[in-house]
């Protein structure tokens, strides 16, 4: 029942007030640990998220919660974690094949004949020509989440590729974080493909991840 309700206030709603009703919704989470973690998709986020809030508060961007819960925003500690934009991009990808239904008739998705397609030709014949800015939020940039107008909003930027090392970094600031391990996100990692041809496009699609992230 939760999931039906969360597909109909994802598929129904304009994106603007869900903005401000996930906002207000996360308000109180961060207020009671002093911590922001922005869940940036695809880069380890649930498994975070539901440490250090026990539960998941969804893809909310850090913008966003500046602009409605400023407050908050300025006296709690902000972190969120980022990954190798190939990497996420196979992620989304399966992600995608596996969850299509659950998905299906939210913003900026492929209709589904584009599922026959393997992430190379997915990439060159659908999202290679989109706006990400449009994309769903599975596709949307990394920066997405954690920029406004050019400038970085978080206190650390972590990465995915070390996430081991960046849990024992940020261990100091967030104790809950101490309990997590090494996570296969979608199991991208087993996608076979011509990584070079996909690497091409990825990074025409993704450039300001590369120059922002340091990618």
């Amino acid at each position: 029942m939760r999931k039906k309700l969360g597909k109909i206030y994802r598929k129904t709603l304009p994106a603007n007030l869900q903005s401000v009703l996930d906002v207000k919704r996360g308000s109180r989470f961060w207020n009671e640990r002093g911590v922001i973690f922005i869940h940036v998709p695809k880069a380890a986020g649930m498994s975070i998220s539901t440490s250090v809030y026990g539960r998941p508060l969804g893809h909310i961007s850090a913008k966003d919660i500046k602009k409605y819960q400023p407050q908050v925003f300025s006296r709690c500690f902000k972190f969120g974690f980022v990954r190798d934009p190939l990497s996420r991009y196979l992620s989304a990808w399966k992600y995608m094949q596996n969850n299509f239904e659950e998905l299906e008739g939210g913003p900026g998705l492929p209709s589904r004949s584009f599922l026959e397609l393997d992430p190379v030709e997915f990439a060159r014949y659908w999202l290679v020509d989109k706006n990400i800015d449009n994309l769903n939020y599975i596709f949307k940039s990394q920066k997405y989440f954690l920029y406004d107008r050019g400038e970085l909003l978080l206190d650390h930027v972590a990465r995915f590729e070390n996430f081991n090392q960046e849990v024992s970094f940020l261990s100091d600031r967030v104790p809950e974080m101490l309990s997590l391990s090494r996570i296969n996100a979608s199991g991208s990692e087993h996608v076979d493909v011509d990584t070079v041809l996909l690497l091409d496009i990825v990074k025409s699609v993704y450039e300001e991840d590369y120059k922002a992230l340091g990618y």
